[in-house]
């Protein structure tokens, strides 16, 4: 037994090297995959072709631009780019603590502060370069090859990450909460198994095309089916205010077939989810960190009553700290659903043309501006969110630690004046302030205000029958309700500050007060995100480019078949022409044998009634 108990940290000791030997060829290997990215990035950028400048470079076509995603151009591919977010993210947060924990053994030297941030931004830059292909294999139109690139950089990728974990499951934390990088990794693993499953069927599918049919120019598709639904909506004025919902439908969210939301917008709250759960896990661990402290304390609470104390505070800790961090986990939650269902409120209010929840500050703004503030979205999105997760577990942990100390431990101990002091301390002023204002509404609804003006009248009108007891409890209240006021002050101040802390990732409400909204940095991106994708996603206007583009490609084909006809179809043109021929001697034939049948046909009728017509006008005009 005690060879088995030594023998454990020595394997811990060795565990711990080969993570951080582990770590550091991670390292080696993100640097050296920016060589088959910028490869992966040049042959689609070839591949794509300059289209304004076309002509050769280096003997090939002139590249183009290669675009990352489609943010602007609908929602095609939206849930898979949420999942290639989610499946690097966990790269990203991982090069950039490594390589921002090693930057001073970069440096030999001391160096400027400058330098050192200047240093972080190519790493950031490098982070883009690397993980670029990604999202560069699944918007490019030439599928096939995209697909098979993007197929084998996803699978590296993949293999990297799961040779990674199975050689380094656990974190230093590894005792505490055993296989701690596993339960982290999970997501972006399951995200890189659907991207690669994505590209494997998106390769599959394209050759599949190629093998059984003949390649034909695609048809331009501008207007999606939910926005062709809406449309369709809009003319048959169906809005679904009919409907019976649910409470979980109406006050969370309601799906509908006429909406789908952006890609900006499914990237934006799966990152948030994605780092809400990283948070998660990272709390739950500290949770776990506090019960191991008091289960080390735990042998020497009968020496001494301070040991028993912290061995107490530490448990009743860790386990208030577990209830905040579910409350704030699920708060999290509920405000991004509430975020995403405002959000589908309000360009749905746009498309209509109500734009009344628009501040004034944002019609005054620049295109510039919007367009600037539209791209701070995501990131102040997912900052906000983080922010507020983590400062509702401390106002839930304040609010909980009182309630056990003012409530609970006096209960449990017996301790009644301790809870009646607090009673008389907070009670009291509720209950009077609750009676006065019941005082107030009563005589101004029974001696002030005038009677109704019909008795169908839900209420008074807002009008005075006896102006002199108007004024005199006018005056007589006012010193009461000035104490009012100041308790009404301070409860003014925690609610806000409350209120403020719990709304934080909030982003569609504003935090200031009307008027003062240009301040609220996330509320501006937020509006300008409305304003951008109210531009370029509007469904109606999204329609008519399609009807327009399709009536031009119907054009083009029409004129194209009309051409092939003329210049290979001379065999159909000799057998029109025989059989007009051949109809017109059926026809002689026919008539030379039934005369009679000369005078019913159709021009010789229209012929006589022209004859007839014209000599009535002449016996008119001579009469």
């Amino acid at each position: 037994m005690k060879s088995n108990n030594s023998s454990l940290p020595s394997n811990t000791t060795s565990l711990d090297f080969r993570c951080q030997a582990i770590e550091r060829q991670d390292v080696m290997l993100h640097h050296y995959a920016l060589i088959p990215a910028v490869v992966i990035i040049l042959i689609l950028s070839f591949l794509h072709g300059h289209k304004i400048r076309a002509g050769r470079f280096i003997g090939l076509p002139r590249p183009g631009p290669v675009v990352p995603m489609h943010q602007l151009d609908g929602c095609v591919d939206r849930v898979f780019y949420g999942l290639a977010f989610a499946a690097i993210a966990n790269d990203v947060i991982a090069v950039f603590a490594r390589v921002i924990g090693d930057i001073h053994s970069v440096f030999e030297f001391q160096v400027p502060s400058y330098v050192k941030a200047i240093f972080v931004l190519f790493i950031a830059l490098e982070a883009t370069v690397v993980f670029y292909p990604v999202l560069a294999c699944l918007t490019t139109p030439w599928k096939l090859i995209g697909g098979a690139m993007g197929l084998v950089y996803s699978t590296l990728l993949l293999a990297k990450t799961i040779y990674t974990l199975s050689e380094c499951p656990s974190s230093e934390f590894g005792e505490i909460f055993p296989y701690a990088n596993v339960v982290i990794y999970l997501p972006s693993v399951v995200c890189l198994v659907l991207l690669t499953v994505k590209y494997a069927i998106q390769c599959g599918q394209q050759a599949y095309m190629r093998s059984c049919t003949k390649r034909q120019q695609e048809r331009p598709l501008v207007a999606r089916d939910h926005e062709i639904c809406y449309v369709k909506n809009l003319f048959l004025n169906k809005y679904r205010k009919d409907e019976k919902l649910g409470i979980v439908q109406r006050k969370l969210y309601h799906w509908r077939d006429d909406f789908k939301f952006s890609t900006k917008m499914v990237i934006t709250m799966v990152l948030c989810g994605f780092f809400l759960y990283v948070m998660s896990i990272l709390m739950v661990i500290s949770v776990q960190l506090l019960k191991v402290l008091a289960d080390t304390l735990k042998p020497f609470i009968e020496s001494s009553p301070i040991n028993y104390l912290a061995y107490n505070t530490l448990n009743i800790l860790s386990i208030i700290w577990s209830l905040a961090l579910v409350i704030s986990l699920i708060l999290s939650i509920v405000w991004l659903c509430l975020t995403m269902k405002n959000h589908r409120h309000h360009l749905l209010k746009m498309y209509l043309g109500k734009k009344d929840h628009i501040p004034k500050f944002a019609v005054n703004q620049t295109s510039a501006d919007i367009m600037t503030n539209s791209l701070k979205y995501s990131g102040y999105q997912i900052a906000y969110c983080l922010w507020g997760y983590i400062l509702q577990q401390l106002l839930l942990l304040f609010v909980l630690i009182l309630f056990y100390a003012l409530i609970v431990l006096p209960l449990q101990s017996g301790n009644w004046n301790v809870i009646l002091a607090l009673l008389q301390i907070v009670l009291a002023p509720m209950v009077l302030g609750f009676l006065l204002y019941f005082i107030q509404v009563r005589i101004v609804g029974r001696f002030i205000l005038d009677d109704k003006i019909y008795n169908t009248d839900l209420d008074k009108p807002l009008y005075t029958k006896n102006r002199p007891m108007y004024e005199n409890f006018s005056f007589l209240m006012m010193m009461w309700n000035m104490m009012l006021g100041a308790l009404s002050c301070l409860l003014r101040i925690v609610m806000t500050a409350g209120i403020g802390v719990i709304l934080l990732p909030r982003l569609d409400r504003p935090v200031f007060m009307r008027g003062f909204e240009k301040f609220d940095r996330g509320y501006k991106a937020y509006v300008g995100l409305l304003l951008v994708e109210h531009i370029h996603l509007h469904p109606i206007v999204r329609c008519f480019a399609h009807l327009v583009m399709d009536d031009i490609y119907m054009t083009k084909s029409s004129i194209s078949k009309d051409n092939l006809l003329l210049s290979n179809d001379n065999l159909m043109l000799k057998k029109k022409t025989w059989k007009r021929v051949q109809m017109k001697w059926l026809l002689a034939y026919t008539l030379l044998n039934n005369s009679k049948l000369i005078h019913d046909r159709k021009h010789t009728v229209n012929n006589v009634n022209e004859v007839k017509i014209q000599l009535e006008s002449i016996s008119a005009q001579i009469v």
